[in-house]
């Protein structure tokens, strides 16, 4: 839309000026045939009037340029910050994910591991930012899982099984697709 408008006041101008322009060399030629001062000054002032106008959409096309390319620099900027958050928290289900299988594999649930290697930094740091680019459905999906990681890293081994720690495995893989899949639609 804003592209349109551009065109429309570019194609405006270009025939105002053409017109100007040709009142101009009109002027110029009867200046020539009849020596008369008002015939020059007139042509000096519609010479003013015209380097005045082309200056003038030079400037606001310029302007719309530069507006148009720092917006788009802003939307870049805010596009990458975005998957950066997202690869950070990709990152700490890995991390979780690693540790919850090694508790699976070793059939021991070891309260310290759990305490100190389930790791929550992350989506503590990014679940406000992206809770507006990820869908509704997901960002609860993933706010559950992580709320439930950290009941895990509260509860004593005599509070849970293996089967608790192992049902978390197959969460941390379906959320880390859904967000890998929003981070390729940005």
């Amino acid at each position: 839309m804003k592209k349109i408008r551009n065109q429309i006041l570019l194609v405006t101008s270009i025939i105002l000026l053409a017109f100007s322009c040709s009142v101009l060399v009109g002027l110029i030629v009867t200046n020539v045939n009849a020596q008369q001062a008002w015939v020059g000054a007139t042509i000096g002032a519609m010479g003013n009037v015209i380097g005045g106008v082309i200056g003038g959409f030079v400037a606001y096309f310029v302007a719309a340029y530069q507006i148009e390319k720092s917006d788009q620099k802003d939307i870049v900027k805010v596009t990458n910050k975005y998957k950066n958050l997202i690869t950070v928290l990709v990152e700490e289900l890995h991390h979780n994910k690693i540790v919850l299988k090694a508790i699976q594999q070793n059939g021991v649930i070891d309260e310290d591991i759990l305490k100190e290697q389930v790791h929550m930094t992350a989506w503590d740091y990014v679940k406000y930012e992206i809770s507006s680019i990820v869908p509704s459905l997901s960002f609860r999906r993933i706010s559950m899982l992580f709320r439930q990681l950290g009941v895990l890293k509260t509860c004593s081994p005599e509070e849970m099984t293996i089967d608790d720690i192992s049902t978390k495995i197959p969460e941390i893989e379906a959320v880390i697709l859904e967000l890998e899949d929003v981070q390729k639609k940005l």
